[in-house]
């Protein structure tokens, strides 16, 4: 199970990108690191819109 402390919702995201990207989420401001190719990152629930918008990531 997936989890950021304080937080009810969250999803995971992988990179799909030859390099790392960092995004920020829109509702919380918080940055997310995606260190390389098939990283797996914990997104708060809040940020699933706006973090699910960039090509380079997808919902696993």
């Amino acid at each position: 199970m997936v989890s950021l402390p304080g937080i009810l919702e969250v999803a995971r995201f992988q990179y799909t990108g030859k390099r790392g990207a960092t995004v920020v989420g829109a509702a919380t401001g918080r940055s997310y690191r995606f260190v390389s190719d098939g990283a797996v990152v914990a997104v708060d629930g809040r940020d699933i819109a706006s973090v699910g918008q960039k090509p380079f990531l997808t919902r696993v």
